[in-house]
Parts: structure tokens; C-alpha cells; sequence
């Protein structure tokens, strides 16, 4: 393109001009400068160009480094949740038989038990004459009640003891001038 830029000049110049024409002359010059101008325009385009395209395969080489990076990320995440779940799976299933293995064992001594003392003693029960019966469930109902009233009687003796003890430690605090002060009621310090 340079090359017919200056041919192109070198003619107008030669056709009508006189080489010592300063017009004819500073065309001539400014015709050079702007072909080396556009000469110097199309090695930078081609040097943008190449460098452009370099750039853009490093890109692409980028994205599918990253493309098969995030492949195997994934690959490598699914085997570890995979791993993961069948460990949980495992541990589960795990529990669930040795749970079921206890309950069965806790059914089987609690049969045994049952065989071995309820059975006799529904024998012994079921041999017993109706009067007899009636006899031994009258008994039962009072053990029970002087059960209950045994442990009402100790709990209210806990808390009068411990009204005792307050008293008495009280007593040892302050002395007899606790007692002079106010009159006992049920409880005197000996």
C-alpha cells in the first residue's frame, strides 16, 4: 500500500511541477510522512492483531482448563457425597440391627423372667381357694395403703426434722437470746 502511495506522489511530482516548487515539495513530504504513518498503523494493527489472537487462545485455553478443573471438582465432589451417604447409610443401618438385637435380647429375658417367676406364682395363685383369694387381695390393698401413708409419715417427719435442725441452729447462732425474745412454740432447746 506504501509502495503505490509513493508511486502515485513520485508521479504527481514528476508530471507538472518543478522540483524546487515549495508546494510541490512540502506535498512530497507530507505524502512520505503519512505513508510511513500508515505503514507504522499497519504493523501495529498486525502486531494488536497477533497479540489479540494470542490473548484470545489463551482464553480459550483458560476456559477449558477451567471447564475440565470444575469437571473434575464435581467428579471428585459427588464420590466424597457418595462416600459420605453410604458411610451414614452404613452407620444407620448399623444402629437400627444392634437396637434391634437389644430389644429382642430385653424381650427374650423379660419372657424368661415372666416364665420363670410369674408363672409359678399364678400356679400357686390359681390353686387357691376364692375365699382365700379375696383374703389375699383385702391383704394387698392394706399393705399398699400402710405403704402410702409410711411415706407421707416419713416425709413429714423430714421436714419437722429439718424445722428442728433450723431451730436448733438458730439456737446455737444466737443463743438464748433468741428464746427471750419470742416464746418457743412446740420446740424448746435443751
Amino acid at each position: 500500500m506504501s509502495e503505490q502511495s509513493i508511486a502515485s506522489g513520485q508521479e504527481f511530482g514528476s508530471r507538472d511541477s518543478d522540483p524546487a516548487d515549495p508546494i510541490v515539495a512540502n506535498l512530497q513530504q507530507s505524502a512520505k510522512l503519512a505513508n510511513e504513518n500508515c505503514d507504522r498503523a499497519v504493523a501495529l494493527n498486525q502486531t494488536l492483531s497477533a497479540q489479540l489472537r494470542e490473548a484470545q487462545d489463551r482464553i480459550n485455553q483458560l476456559e477449558r482448563e477451567a471447564d475440565e478443573l470444575g469437571e473434575q471438582l464435581l467428579v471428585e465432589a459427588r464420590a466424597i457425597i457418595q462416600d459420605v451417604q453410604s458411610n451414614a447409610d452404613a452407620t444407620i443401618n448399623r444402629t437400627i440391627r444392634e437396637a434391634d438385637e437389644r430389644i429382642a435380647r430385653l424381650k427374650a429375658e423379660a419372657e424368661n423372667l415372666s416364665r420363670h417367676y410369674s408363672e409359678p406364682f399364678m400356679r400357686a395363685v390359681a390353686t387357691l381357694p376364692r375365699q382365700d383369694l379375696a383374703k389375699m387381695a383385702e391383704v394387698l390393698v392394706n399393705l399398699t395403703a400402710f405403704l402410702m401413708q409410711m411415706r407421707r409419715a416419713r416425709q413429714s417427719l423430714s421436714l419437722g426434722l429439718s424445722t428442728w435442725q433450723s431451730c436448733r441452729k438458730a439456737t446455737e447462732l444466737f443463743g438464748p437470746r433468741l428464746w427471750r425474745w419470742r416464746a418457743p412454740l412446740a420446740l424448746t432447746p435443751h
